[in-house]
């Protein structure tokens, strides 16, 4: 299958080699390769200039947003827009936004073309995040029903029915939902990716659960699921502060009276899915985890 990747980047001087390295050795390569990078201060974009010469197919796009601060949601998928913008290729199956701090197998969109091929209500896939702790691959906490924005493939058709990627806080959620309702499948395939910078490092954890928290609020998150995971997330340091933080958020933008960000439908059935992962966990096995590769 033939696709695209857009790589928003920004300061990612020290690990953006590891990622254009893994891409030029793919045993399958995209048809185009889109490098946005986000207003970098470090030598960012010298190290991706080093190969522009050699891969016609790689092409860079300066953004002019050197006084930005790094962030995750909106800024994130603003990059990835303006990437999808100077796309010049027409016949492709899917498109990948791929983070630039990664690195992975040569065969690694092999698998990911694979899985599309293999499964024609696939919507939405990725593999899997690892990273590096004394000297030994963790996996990253994560789920196989959720696919990381890290490294989010997605069918064209599936990008262009759910109306493309929201550019707000969490929109890897968001799509993922906003796809299931729309009958597509999404999971992650066990093929090892290993993040340098593992996911949030770049953010205070309290800041990051108070956005956490707000932009649910923005979703239309059930308050009984709300409340529910400020509890649990009390389970990891540092504890009550996590809790405390996500809740506040959530609060806040209920004061503030926030705009909702999802159609009423979509975010129902978002609460839906919530409630059976929590309280009725073989149903949701059954429905969602038996479509792990």
């Amino acid at each position: 299958m033939k696709y695209i990747i857009i790589t928003p980047a920004k300061n990612e001087g020290e690990f953006i080699e590891n990622t254009i390295k893994s891409v030029i050795s793919q045993s399958i390569l995209p048809q185009e390769w889109i490098i946005v990078d986000d207003g970098s201060t470090d030598d960012t974009v010298e190290k991706i200039k080093k190969y522009l010469p050699k891969y016609s197919w790689i092409k860079l796009v300066e953004r002019k947003t050197k006084q930005e601060k790094r962030s995750g949601g909106g800024k994130v998928v603003r990059a990835f827009n303006e990437g999808y913008e100077h796309v010049k290729i027409v016949n492709y199956d899917f498109i990948t936004k791929l983070d630039a701090d990664l690195s992975f197998a040569n065969n690694y969109f092999e698998c990911i073309s694979n899985a599309f091929k293999n499964n024609s209500k696939l919507g939405i896939c990725g593999g899997v995040c690892y990273i590096e702790r004394n000297k030994n691959l963790i996996k990253e906490n994560a789920n196989m029903y959720h696919v990381r924005g890290a490294l989010k493939s997605i069918r064209i058709e599936c990008y262009n029915e759910i109306g493309g990627f929201k550019t707000e806080l969490f929109w890897d959620g968001i799509d993922e939902h906003t796809a299931r309702y729309m009958n597509w499948e999404v999971y992650s395939i066990d093929v090892q990716v290993i993040h340098h910078r593992p996911t949030s490092s770049a953010y205070s954890p309290l800041i990051f659960d108070f956005k956490n928290g707000y932009a649910a609020r923005q979703r239309r998150a059930s308050f009984m699921l709300t409340v529910i995971r400020s509890i649990l997330k009390a389970r990891t340091s540092p504890y009550t502060l996590n809790s405390f933080a996500y809740i506040f958020g959530f609060l806040w933008a209920l004061f503030k009276r926030e705009k909702n960000i999802l159609e009423k439908n979509i975010s129902k059935a978002m609460n839906q899915f919530d409630y059976m992962k929590l309280f009725r966990k073989k149903q949701f096995r059954n429905k969602y985890l038996n479509k792990e590769l």
